[in-house]
């Protein structure tokens, strides 16, 4: 059987009573186009069986590689922590935000933040300004709890989130946690430790899903390490605030915690609550310290940087290709998109020591 013509642009174009160029933007979800006609040039183009040429697309792509990208349209950042200044006094998520504005600056786009608690500001109201600006595609950086909900009509809007702190459950961007975790207790067991103790709390293990502990108990199997995890109840306050009697209290909890295991190494969460426990008078002599999240400022701890700026970056290449295939709203199987992170070596891990 001899093969079906491709239907073009231009057929679509002329069943539509529209120029092909408009076509075009129509079916990358363009601003410029109303709502109305992008949905009906989109129904008549998949009736009519219109395909992109993925040949025509590579072509596209090569020659906007070379000659640069024009502007194109805005892309959100909705920042949910009740202290504006919080979400980005937190390195990784930093990191996120610079990758992903680079990102999108360099094919074509502009990434602004908006701030859910803004004076005045309401769902309603963002959702309001949203489309009045013609702005269709949200990043959603990590939430201060697990499962927080922003109440927007998502039906509208192209969005991808990073991390699992997010309700309704959208397209995700993270690092790679639970192959993070394996990594960071395959480093430690090669310095030479054999006891190495984690510490966790509830809300940490619900933003990441389980996935650091997961891969802690997983490696610890394999390695035949018996499994240390000093777990205490209490939360930050807005996740990134340095809440120091909450500080306190973990500290007083892990150092009895660590006088009846008698770990060698301790993995913590990040350099913030390591430094802040530090402060508060956590036993760290003799032992090797290590972070799950490895911060540049910081340089001392051995860990396990997560490629934030790269997460960042993903999550914008994610957005805009949702974007043009007109993907609006909760998917009915949402993607996990994981970056690997990789080892970083610091003083903190000189090898073991008699405890």
């Amino acid at each position: 059987m001899k093969p079906q013509p491709r239907v073009t642009l231009r057929q679509v174009a002329k069943a539509a009573g529209v120029s092909h160029s408009t076509v075009s933007l129509c079916l990358r979800s363009h601003p410029s186009i109303p709502e109305a006609t992008r949905e009906r040039i989109a129904t008549l183009a998949r009736e009519m069986g219109y395909r992109p040429d993925p040949m025509l697309t590579s072509l596209n792509y090569y020659r906007q590689q070379r000659s640069g990208y024009g502007y194109r349209s805005t892309l959100a950042w909705l920042n949910g922590y009740r202290n504006r200044k919080l979400l980005r006094s937190n390195p990784d998520f930093n990191f996120y935000w610079t990758g992903a504005r680079e990102q999108a600056e360099q094919i074509g786009y502009e990434l602004e933040e908006f701030w859910l608690h803004e004076p005045n500001m309401s769902p309603e109201r963002l959702d309001r300004i949203l489309k009045s600006r013609q702005i269709q595609g949200l990043l959603l950086p990590p939430m201060p709890q697990a499962h927080d909900l922003i109440p927007l009509p998502w039906d509208d809007y192209t969005v991808v989130a990073f991390g699992y702190s997010h309700e309704p459950l959208f397209n995700l961007v993270t690092s790679a946690q639970y192959r993070g975790a394996r990594l960071a207790m395959r480093r430690l067991y090669e310095i030479g430790y054999r006891s190495i103790a984690m510490f966790s709390w509830p809300d940490w293990e619900e933003r990441t899903d389980y996935n650091y502990s997961s891969g802690y108990h997983c490696e610890c199997s394999i390695l035949k390490l018996k499994p240390m995890i000093c777990k205490v109840a209490d939360t930050l306050p807005d996740r990134g605030g340095q809440d120091e009697q909450i500080l306190k209290k973990w500290t007083e909890q892990m150092n009895a915690w660590m006088e009846k295991r008698r770990p060698d190494a301790l993995l913590m969460p990040d350099p913030t609550i390591l430094s802040g426990m530090q402060r508060a008078g956590l036993k760290t002599e003799g032992r090797g310290l290590a972070v799950i999240s490895h911060y540049g400022q910081d340089a001392r701890f051995s860990g396990l940087c997560q490629n934030p700026r790269a997460i960042g970056a993903e999550a914008v290449n994610q957005l805009v290709s949702m974007i043009q295939r007109n993907e609006r709203g909760k998917p009915e199987c949402p993607l996990r998109i994981l970056v690997e992170g990789y080892w970083v070596e610091g003083a903190s891990t000189p090898g073991p020591k008699a405890m």
